[in-house]
């Protein structure tokens, strides 16, 4: 084995070979080197045994008080040629440990260590919210938790921690009735947000959910802050209109009620006039009338369908005392349509029958009664007449003579007047001469 006494001034000395084996003491012999010491020959910095060869197996050579090399050895040195006993200490050797972080977290300590050598060190690394920790430098180790424990420190080495902001995926999707964009999965920085576009298709309306949270302005989808993966999910609606329908006097339109349609749908309606009216359908739906049945065009906004009717044009028609003869003016069935005028005229008479809604009038006639000596109208020739005949003769006025007999065609002779002329006529009526 060889002596050094210090790092720059070196002093070898050979002890020659030491017994092999583990744990196994050997006694050196230092006399010379502590009269040099005591005479000031050798500066005492004391002493550091080393193998001459590079023998593994010499490696490990520590001091009786511990063969632990991490506990500070005691070296007791005996001067075997002048008797006294000299007491030495060596200190092991011990290494600077730098710690570092960058932004986004801390290390500590967070100051140079002084660390034995063979030892380790341990750090604390706390990354900040929404970041994650790695370590790095010139020590080696390993990160746990947030605990990093150097390798085995053998010379000056660093410690550097350094942070990442912790990144999520935003994952969108979209169902039928539009689309979203971007499509794929987004990659977020925490705490930070992201938006998309959501179009609607024609005739539809968007709503977006999803467990990102966020708020949707126009067609642009903006997310809250991302703390961690979370989906935005776009759902599309049809849209839906409200059709009013209504219905004037003159019928009915079905149903009658406002109805909801789907945009580009279409919808009817059961449109009914009253007798004697027509329909027609006017609003802003627009569409047709078949039938009874009105079917709207395809529906884009709110909108109205409006019946209205109107009434037919009816034709005045004369009733059935048209063409008829009568002894007096007619009173009864004199329009079988429309609305009768006055009577006119002392017979024959005449009367028109009104039509309704622009219809047009008809003119209706009845004839007065010619049947010579029917004296009281009743449309025969008896005694009665012949009666009725000889009392106006006498002066006697009777109320039941016919009032138009002088222009009735009645008259006998026709001299306009009732006399003996009448009286003989009726009785030769009674008696079959005529």
């Amino acid at each position: 084995m060889n002596l050094v006494n210090n790092p720059t001034s070196v002093f070898y000395k050979n002890f020659g070979t030491f017994a092999r084996g583990n744990y196994v003491w050997n006694s050196v012999d230092i006399t010379d080197i502590y009269k040099n010491w005591k005479n000031g020959i050798y500066p005492n910095y004391g002493i550091k045994l080393v193998p001459t060869n590079n023998d593994r197996s010499n490696g490990a050579i520590a001091s009786s008080d511990s063969v632990d090399s991490t506990i500070r050895p005691k070296i007791e040195i005996i001067n075997t040629s002048a008797g006294s006993t000299a007491s030495c200490s060596a200190t092991i050797q011990t290494w600077t440990v730098t710690p570092s972080a960058e932004s986004g977290g801390s290390i500590s300590p967070n100051t140079a260590q002084t660390v034995n050598h063979g030892s380790t060190a341990s750090f604390t690394v706390t990354p900040n919210a929404g970041y994650t920790a790695s370590v790095g430098g010139t020590c080696g180790g390993t990160l746990s938790g947030t605990t990093y424990t150097t390798s085995a420190i053998t010379g000056a080495c660093t410690v550097s921690a350094t942070f990442a902001v912790k990144q999520y995926t935003v994952t969108p999707s979209a169902g039928a009735g539009g689309t979203i964009s971007p499509a794929t999965v987004q990659t977020v920085n925490h705490g930070s947000t992201t938006s998309f576009t959501v179009t609607p298709n024609a005739g539809y309306t968007a709503s977006v959910g999803g467990t990102c949270g966020g708020t949707l302005t126009g067609t642009t989808y903006t997310t809250n802050a991302i703390t961690a993966a979370c989906t935005v999910s776009a759902t599309f609606a049809v849209k839906q209109y409200t059709v009013t329908p209504s219905a004037g006097t003159g019928g009915t339109i079905s149903p009658s009620t406002a109805q909801t349609v789907n945009h580009g749908s279409t919808t009817s309606f059961t449109v009914t006039p009253n007798d004697g009216y027509t329909a027609s359908v006017g609003g802003t739906c627009g569409g047709s009338l078949n039938g009874t049945t009105y079917t709207t065009n395809a529906i884009t906004a709110a909108c109205s369908v409006s019946a209205t009717f109107s009434a037919e044009p009816l034709n005045g028609v004369c009733g059935t005392s048209d063409g008829k003869t009568f002894t007096s003016a007619p009173t009864a069935n004199l329009c079988s349509v429309g609305a009768p005028t006055v009577v006119s005229g002392s017979g024959p008479w005449s009367w028109s029958c009104t039509g309704s809604n622009s219809g047009t009038t008809a003119s209706c006639l009845a004839s007065i009664l010619t049947l010579k000596g029917d004296v009281n109208g009743d449309g025969a020739v008896n005694l009665a007449d012949a009666i009725l005949a000889l009392k106006v003769m006498a002066g006697m006025n009777p109320a039941s003579i016919r009032t138009n007999y002088p222009i009735s065609d009645t008259d006998v002779n026709v001299d306009g007047k009732i006399g003996m002329e009448e009286v003989i006529y009726i009785l030769q009526k009674v008696a079959g001469m005529r």
